[in-house]
């Protein structure tokens, strides 16, 4: 029987593709005979998405409509105080410049984000200020390049909301904001002038790109339910009916007040695979996130990491990165071009906030990493300007840290090593043998790197304190940092040799000798993951494998981390695991600080594997609590 450490989710309902009942499948396989070939119409929004939106098409796909249906300051149903006029009765989505001048965290009325995207008039997102131009004869455009005023109320809680955006800038490819939400004229009577002003209000989708070098782009992705409640419970506007006028006409089909949640917000991000072109792919890295909703199984595959396979061929590979069920990940308008290129969407979508007005909005805010599968009309090109970051007044110097995370696959079948071996190894050499059917066998290892940057004080990393700034570099390091790996094999028994081959076939032993084979993988990260398998000869002896990773991110951050792994470890179903070790060790429950140590153990067994590190820092956790005499 084979027990893997960390096992895949596994969904049983089904997608468009499948037959209702059954179960996803592994992988989306397809052939080009099924995927259509791209007509005009699809080359157009193509083009559209991908030259003038970022690569991202953002919606609410199931409530886009806003009808005719003003919304009000106060409510209440009084005159004077229709505010919010829709433009062209439905939400829109527009990408322009975002200067630093244009950002201003308001704390002195609304307590609102108050952004000035300024719209390029060669761009599609021109056709939103000729809406607005032909609705309203005296409409306010700013200074200079027209502006769209995009705003929300953030949710209290959001981390560094007052300097969030000026931190975002530095990751803005030209400064560019990508915005969607309802789309509509403000013409509150308050103000000093008459005219409308063009707004995206409230804010409910943002998103911006921030290319890394030729191949690789992080998407940063920002759903936020409008919180103005949680300011001014005088003031809850867009969160019920009554705050809204549509002066006796009726609602639209689906409607709803414009930040009643949960929000259905879905993103689709550009990609294009041409013939014989490696994969394209994507990582879904969650960043922070409040009242995000469980997803409905739409997944197009199982598990966490997706793969599109045509022909036999993988076009796309997609890993959500933790939490995979915050998140629907499907791919959306594939299509064939005369040359054999397969082209889409990677569709991302998550259900964020609540649905009570006066309970407390959500937020999601997620990065999703691509490497390859750049669209053509964006390939060969210069990487664009950022702005430029801000010293950081404290003038502090971060520290970089990595961690390692290894998970087993086991064999309960397997022979195992002589037992004085462990009990040495555990530092207990008198220690009596657990029963014979928890021995096992480790066969395989996986090991993944994690790193963070961070405030240090006293030798330690405070990621909590991490300013923005900070907090982005971690993450930017997540999409390009690299890592170098070393490992070290010895054997209990210092007579016997350990081979070791790379999985090309090179190395120390040839391919028909007994080796431990060391591998590296595509992984739930772009780094990747180091594989160790151990093969069965090796089983009846005790192998250490001390394994460090070097890890440099693009700031020329430097951090290492080291493990020390064992091919043995305890097995069995969690509580008969946790019974038949508590049984072995006769631990007393009126011991000192037995609670401690029972907590130990129950989180050592939660997986049903107890490794050998684990073994002894439960071990040592006892040796340590143990009572004196």
């Amino acid at each position: 029987m084979r027990i893997t450490k960390r096992s895949p989710f596994v969904a049983f309902v089904c997608v468009a593709l499948a037959v209702s009942g059954c179960a996803l499948p592994v992988d989306l396989v397809l052939t080009s005979a099924q995927i259509p070939a791209c007509s005009a119409d699809a080359d157009a929004a193509w083009d559209r998405i991908v030259r003038d939106f970022l690569e991202v098409d953002a919606t609410t796909p199931e409530f886009v409509e806003l009808g005719v249906g003003k919304a009000e300051r106060g409510g209440g149903w009084h005159d004077h105080t229709d505010v919010w006029y829709p433009v062209d009765g439905f939400k829109a989505a527009i990408v322009g410049a975002l200067p630093r001048e244009g950002i201003h965290w308001n704390t002195t009325d609304d307590f609102d984000w108050d952004l000035d995207v300024h719209v390029d008039p060669a761009s599609a997102s021109q056709e939103r200020i000729e809406e607005v131009l032909q609705r309203w004869s005296d409409v306010d455009l700013g200074e200079g390049v027209p502006r769209i005023h995009c705003e929300i109320a953030p949710v209290p809680s959001f981390p560094d909301r007052a300097g969030f955006w000026q931190a975002q800038l530095p990751h803005m490819e030209e400064g560019k904001l990508g915005a969607f939400g309802p789309w509509v004229g403000d013409r509150n009577p308050d103000h000093s002038s008459d005219a409308a002003i063009p707004e995206i209000h409230p804010l409910e989708m943002s998103w911006w790109r921030e290319s890394l070098g030729p191949r690789d782009a992080i998407f940063w992705l920002l759903v936020m339910q409008d919180a103005i409640n949680e300011y001014d419970v005088d003031r809850n506007r867009f969160r019920q009916r009554d705050y809204f006028d549509f002066d006796g006409r009726p609602e639209p089909a689906g409607w709803r007040p414009w930040a009643k949640g949960p929000i259905h917000a879905q993103y689709r991000i550009a990609f294009e695979v041409l013939a014989n072109e490696p994969a394209a792919q994507f990582w879904i890295v969650p960043q922070v996130k409040l009242a995000v909703l469980p997803t409905p199984k739409w997944d197009m595959d199982d598990g966490a990491v997706h793969r599109l396979v045509v022909d036999g061929r993988e076009i796309l590979r997609a890993s959500e990165v933790a939490d995979e069920k915050d998140t629907v990940v499907r791919v959306a308008d594939l299509c064939r071009t005369e040359d054999g290129a397969i082209r889409g969407f990677l569709e991302v979508a998550t259900w964020v906030g609540v649905d009570e007005p006066d309970d407390a909005s959500g937020f999601h805010f997620l990065a999703v990493i691509r490497n390859g599968g750049v669209p053509r009309p964006l390939r060969d090109r210069p990487i664009p300007s950022r702005p430029t970051v801000r010293e950081s007044a404290k003038g502090e110097k971060p520290a970089f840290y990595a961690w390692l995370d290894a998970a087993p696959t086991v064999r309960t079948d397997a022979v195992t090593c002589a037992w004085y071996q462990v009990a040495k190894t555990l530092e207990q050499p008198d220690l009596a043998p657990p029963p014979a059917a928890l021995l096992s066998a480790v066969t395989e290892w996986e090991i993944t790197a994690n790193f963070e940057l961070g405030p240090e004080e006293r030798g330690k990393v405070y990621f909590e304190d991490a300013t923005a700034e900070q907090q982005l570099a971690s993450r930017e390091a997540l999409a390009i940092a690299r890592v170098e790996w070393d490992v070290n094999l010895t054997c209990f028994d210092p007579g016997t040799k350990i081979a070791t081959r790379e999985d090309d076939g090179k190395g120390a032993a040839d391919s028909t000798s007994p080796a431990v084979v060391i591998s590296k993988r595509t992984g739930r990260t772009p780094q990747g993951t180091l594989h160790l398998s151990i093969p069965p000869e090796y089983a009846s002896h005790l192998v250490h494998a001390t394994v460090t990773a070097t890890v440099t991110d693009a700031r020329g951050h430097v951090a290492k981390a080291t493990t020390e792994l064992w091919n043995f470890a305890l097995a069995a179903e969690r509580d008969r695991l946790a019974a038949e070790v508590r049984g072995w060790l006769d631990r007393s429950p009126h011991d000192p600080g037995s609670t401690i140590v029972q907590l130990l153990l129950y989180e050592i067994v939660s997986d049903g594997v107890i490794t050998l590190p684990e073994l002894r820092a439960y071990f040592r956790a006892i040796k340590k609590r143990a009572p004196t005499h």
